[in-house]
C-alpha cells in the first residue's frame, strides 16, 4: 500500500504564524464594553424646581420636594470655610442627594455634587439670607455621567428657614463613566501561543 506522506513540523509551522498574522489583521485591537456598559444616549437638560426641609440638622438632611423627590444631605462635616465672621458665614463643600428626578422623565439614583453657599446674619443670629450654587459632578444608576447647575435660596420664615431649589440637570452629559473597558486578550499573542502549541504537538507526532 502507499505510504501517507507525513505534514512536516515546517508546514505546520508556516501555517500557524499565517493564522497569526491574518487573526491579528481581523480582530480589532479596541477593547469590549462589559456586561454593565450603559447604552449610549444623548445629553438631555431637564429644569428642575422644589423645596428643601431641614429633618436633621446635625447630620444635615432636609426632605426634597417637586422636581427632586427623596433625601438632599449636606453633611456639616464636608464643609470648609472660605470666611467666617458672626455676620457672615461662605463655605464650600459636597453633597448627595438620593432619590429620583420626577420631572418629564424618571430617573432614580445618587446625584453628587460641590456646592459654595453664603450666609447673612444678624448680630442675634437670626438668617437674614443665604443661598448657594450647586455643581453635579456625577452619580450612581440613573444619575451616572450627570451635570448641570442648581441655585438654592434660604428665606426666614417665621422661626423656621424656607428652602427653594431651581436650576438644570443634564442626563448623561457624560455617557463614557458609565462605560467600563474589559481588558482583551492580544489577538497576536493568542495566535502565537496557538501556532507554538500546533507546532509542539507535531513535533510529538
Amino acid at each position: 500500500m502507499p505510504v501517507r506522506p507525513r505534514r512536516t513540523t515546517t508546514a505546520l509551522a508556516a501555517a500557524a504564524t499565517t493564522a497569526a498574522c491574518f487573526a491579528a489583521a481581523t480582530i480589532p485591537a479596541t477593547p469590549a464594553l462589559g456586561d454593565d456598559s450603559r447604552p449610549v444616549r444623548p445629553p438631555q437638560t431637564v429644569h428642575v424646581s422644589g423645596l428643601l426641609t431641614l429633618t436633621n440638622a446635625n447630620t444635615g438632611e432636609y426632605a426634597a420636594t417637586g422636581d427632586l423627590e427623596g433625601t438632599w444631605t449636606i453633611p456639616p462635616t464636608r464643609a470648609q470655610d472660605y470666611y467666617n465672621t458672626p455676620t457672615t458665614i461662605i463655605q464650600k463643600g459636597t453633597e448627595s442627594f438620593r432619590g429620583c428626578l420626577v420631572a418629564g422623565t424618571k430617573r432614580c439614583g445618587t446625584l453628587n455634587s460641590d456646592y459654595i453657599s453664603w450666609t447673612y446674619l444678624r448680630e442675634n443670629g437670626r438668617l437674614i439670607s443665604g443661598g448657594c450654587t450647586h455643581a453635579p459632578t456625577g452619580g450612581t444608576r440613573g444619575f451616572v455621567g450627570v451635570r448641570g447647575l442648581i441655585v438654592m435660596a434660604d428665606t426666614p420664615v417665621g422661626d423656621e428657614v424656607n428652602t427653594l431649589y431651581q436650576g438644570e440637570v443634564i442626563l448623561d452629559a457624560m455617557p463614557e463613566e458609565g462605560r467600563k473597558p474589559v481588558p482583551r486578550v492580544d489577538a497576536t499573542s493568542t495566535a502565537t501561543g496557538a501556532a507554538a502549541s500546533v507546532q509542539t504537538a507535531t513535533q510529538s507526532c
